[in-house]
């Protein structure tokens, strides 16, 4: 059995040319560039600020914005100054929000409506001398029908990738086999 499995890898890796690059064409589909929040209308949102941060610089402030206009805009939500210890939210804005105290930082958004839907960044404000750090994430209405087809379809190309692959070993061990026989037979006969 051992040898069978074998055999069969051998030829996926060396014959199956197609195989091993198809399966890294569906992991990329499933690889996402921006990190993902997902819920329904009227839940909390809780957005953790991504941001690699150095644990030995002591920042001065983090601030959370929205995307707006093709990513090319930003709208201020609030900003907490970590020496003062106080959060201020930016003018014009009114939704309900709280920012948690410790790391990550997450933004909290409550009673989610579509509005609110979108991507956020957290930025996290270094002192003179040091980079200043930044993450986007995005806010996602929880689609039930889409997640469930997702997960149908992905679920499917599995199968049928295991049943190609097994269909494959079966037909190149019997051509093995057959092939085999063919000499055998040629060599007995008289």
């Amino acid at each position: 059995m051992v040898r069978k499995m074998y055999y069969c890898f051998h030829l996926l890796t060396t014959q199956g040319r197609y195989f091993i690059p198809f399966l890294q064409i569906l992991m990329l589909m499933g690889a996402e560039s921006t990190p993902e929040v997902v819920v329904k209308c009227g839940e909390t949102a809780r957005l953790p600020c991504r941001a690699e941060y150095e644990l030995e610089i002591q920042y001065r402030a983090i601030s959370w914005y929205k995307i707006v206009g093709n990513g090319n805009g930003l709208t201020g939500i609030v900003r907490k100054d970590f020496r003062e210890n106080i959060a201020r939210r930016y003018l014009g804005f009114n939704g309900s929000i709280e920012l948690d105290s410790a790391r990550p930082f997450s933004l909290i958004i409550h009673n989610v409506s579509r509005e609110d839907f979108g991507t956020y960044q957290c930025s996290l404000w270094a002192p003179l001398g040091e980079r200043n750090k930044q993450a986007d994430i995005e806010l996602r209405e929880l689609d039930i029908e889409f997640e469930q087809w997702w997960t149908i379809l992905v679920i499917l190309l599995i199968v049928l990738t295991v049943l190609a692959s097994m269909i494959f070993c079966i037909y190149a061990r019997q051509r093995k086999d057959h092939s085999g026989y063919k000499k055998s037979n040629n060599h007995l006969s008289v």
